[in-house]
């Protein structure tokens, strides 16, 4: 999943590989990888 900043740079914000489909479930296990990874300082 790439993000682009305030400022205008690219960051990935991470790679997610298997065969969890695309659905409501498995975008929530993704994005609450994210939070938990922001939340730790991670970028």
């Amino acid at each position: 999943m790439l993000a682009v900043s305030v400022t205008g740079t690219h960051e990935v914000l991470g790679l997610w590989a298997g065969d969890g489909g695309e659905g409501a479930k498995r975008w929530l296990q993704v994005l609450t990888e994210i939070r938990r990874g922001w939340g730790r300082g991670h970028r």
